[in-house]
């Protein structure tokens, strides 16, 4: 595989997780909006922060490595 295909399945992938993280992040508005309108506490609120952790983690990862494909892509060392 070439550098250039290992590079854009980094970027496919880091696009999938920040699609993830943006459905999320929306779940989490409408949910924060929704308890306004009626005043009701968060029953899961530590499931979805860990759940936000480990996407937000997931995605740092990949991010990590795409920028490293590229880098290593932009400097070859032969």
């Amino acid at each position: 595989m070439t550098w250039y295909f290992q590079h854009q399945r980094a970027q496919d992938i880091i696009a999938e997780h920040q699609r993830l993280a943006a459905q999320i992040q929306l779940a989490r508005l409408f949910d924060e909006a929704e308890r306004e309108a009626i005043h009701i506490e968060p029953e899961h609120s530590s499931f979805r922060r860990a759940i936000g952790g480990a996407v937000l983690a997931i995605g740092e990862a990949v991010t990590r490595v795409g920028r490293a494909l590229d880098g290593a892509e932009s400097n070859p060392t032969n």
